[in-house]
């Protein structure tokens, strides 16, 4: 009994540890940048934080603000998925910088395939894939 135990244990691992080797669990490199403007009249916002909420495989959120163009930057790892998609959440924090309080709002940005701008066969990494995504906010 003791041996069939032993066994059966050591398949459960083989097969675990092959699973984990598949392109599902391949990492990828993933950037998005874009600015934020005003709805009406186009102005960059500054100090506007733009958030990207974790995903299943990253837990916690990354954290940015825009600069005097309005502009923002991530870069980060997460699972291969040629059609991955994020959260972003965007919201004024110092809203007499920008003369008007605007509107938090959330948006998802998705990945295409002509995103990837080097997609790999073989290693560790399935490649990096670029978006831009620019935001309009409106005044509350």
């Amino acid at each position: 009994m003791k041996l069939l135990t032993r066994f059966i244990f050591t398949i459960a691992v083989f097969i675990g540890f092959f699973s984990a080797c598949t392109d599902n669990n391949s990492l990828a490199y993933y950037e998005i940048n874009g600015t934020v403007s005003d709805k009406v009249s186009f102005h960059p916002l500054n100090k506007i934080r733009v958030i990207r909420e974790g995903t299943d495989f990253v837990l916690f959120s990354d954290t940015c603000y825009t600069d005097l163009s309005g502009k923002y930057h991530f870069e980060f790892s997460d699972y291969y998925n040629k059609k991955a998609s994020f959260k972003i959440k965007v919201e004024d924090v110092d809203s007499t910088l920008n003369r008007g309080y605007f509107a938090t709002q959330e948006f998802k940005v998705t990945f295409s395939t002509s995103n990837w701008v080097n997609l790999n066969v073989d290693g560790d990494s399935k490649g990096r894939a670029v978006k831009t995504q620019d935001f309009t906010l409106q005044l509350k």
